[in-house]
């Protein structure tokens, strides 16, 4: 058992559940019974367990997405202007640039008004007046 009292067994199936397994895979690579899972999964601490391994597996996986976004950025770039390639590759490549420098502009833009909106805020609850 785990310090949360979940049995190595159910511990080694929630781990092969979070990497996308199915559940009756899991109950397999666990050596446990389906039905035996089943009833742990109602346990809130096992859901909670569980939600949690999804997500490191999901902040690793945007971890080496991050990593690898400027090769990427160069890949989709060379596609971009190598006249050797057909056209309308090139043209998705070039609208996928475009798009994407859009999109950080505008999040960036969002960002930027957000931090006044708060500072904003703070201001009115400290009971400081308010540029209009």
């Amino acid at each position: 058992m785990d310090s949360e009292g979940i049995p190595a067994p159910v511990m080694i199936a929630l781990e092969a559940r979070a990497a996308g397994n199915s559940w009756k895979q899991s109950a397999e690579i666990a050596g446990v019974a389906v039905t035996s899972l089943r009833e742990w999964r109602k346990h809130a601490i096992v859901r909670d367990t569980l939600n949690e391994m999804v997500r490191d597996k999901l902040a690793g996986a945007t971890a080496t997405l991050v990593d690898a976004t400027p090769l990427l950025a160069k890949e989709l770039i060379s596609l971009a202007m190598d006249s050797r390639n057909k056209p309308y590759s090139r043209v998705n490549a070039m609208a996928l640039v475009f798009q994407t420098v859009a999109t950080h502009l505008i999040d960036q833009s969002q960002q930027e008004q957000m931090a006044e909106l708060k500072q904003q805020l703070e201001r009115l609850e400290a009971g400081a007046p308010i540029d209009v």
